[in-house]
């Protein structure tokens, strides 16, 4: 068995980290804030007030945005196609 070793190792480790919870008080675990790191459920979230005119200047700056984005990437696109376009014409034409 080759991995004898590792096994009585895991097994030793094992028992090392029990030894840690059954400690005093000054204990790793034993001295754990536990109370400062609960969640606190109880309070609603608060939001602020918004017109409409707000959120509609918004979306349109929003959807501005993304036009702006879908332009660059069709542009993109229509180059890249053109670029292999031509490579591939250049490529058949020529015979080495």
């Amino acid at each position: 068995m080759t991995a004898a070793g590792f096994m009585k190792d895991m097994i030793n480790s094992a028992k090392g980290n029990r030894s840690l919870l059954k400690g005093n008080d000054a204990s790793a675990y034993k001295s754990f804030d536990a109370q400062s790191y609960r969640a606190t459920a109880t309070k609603a979230p608060k939001f602020k007030a918004c017109s409409k005119e707000v959120i509609l200047s918004i979306r349109d700056q929003v959807l501005a945005e993304n036009n702006q984005a879908q332009k660059t990437k069709k542009l993109f696109m229509v180059l890249s196609v053109s670029l292999i376009g031509i490579l591939a014409i250049i490529l058949f034409t020529l015979k080495f």
